[in-house]
């Protein structure tokens, strides 16, 4: 606002831009180990969205393009995760799906064999679910749902 008005002629400087901001801290993450990240899938093995933990731990993808992944996304044969989309959760609007932010996170990953193999699982769970529980079976997990 400050520099508005100096463009318009309504203050003759911007006092505000002599100031220092507060230094922030930022924290560093801290990847785990080995050993931790085999002792989290493991724990995770039986739950219903083992392959979405597989893949994020194997892959690193920020939460919001994980989440956002379907089956279009994922090239099975050739290995490859192609990350185009991400989504957040806005008050008001719910879930809400878009482009990345920047063009270089729009990107395509190859996917390490374990966490193609935990995918291939999942894809065969995910036919079979409907079959199971009827009419109301439809998968209503966000990531890697059907289209």
């Amino acid at each position: 606002m400050l520099a508005e008005a100096v463009r318009d002629e309504l203050v003759e400087r911007n006092v505000a831009s002599i100031v220092r901001g507060p230094r922030i801290d930022h924290e560093e993450v801290r990847p785990w180990s080995l050993d931790e990240a085999a002792t989290f899938l493991a724990a995770a093995s039986t739950h219903r969205l083992s392959a979405l933990f597989a893949v994020g731990v194997a892959v690193g993808l920020r939460r919001g393009e994980l989440l956002a992944h379907s089956w279009d996304d994922v090239d099975l044969d050739g290995g490859i995760l192609r990350v185009r989309r991400t989504v957040q959760r806005l008050r008001g609007q719910g879930l809400v799906f878009g482009p990345p932010k920047s063009t270089i996170s729009r990107r395509s990953i190859p996917l390490p064999e374990s966490s193609r193999a935990a995918l291939l699982s999942h894809r065969e769970r995910q036919e079979v679910e409907p079959l199971t529980a009827g009419t109301h079976g439809r998968s209503r997990a966000l990531s890697l749902q059907r289209q």
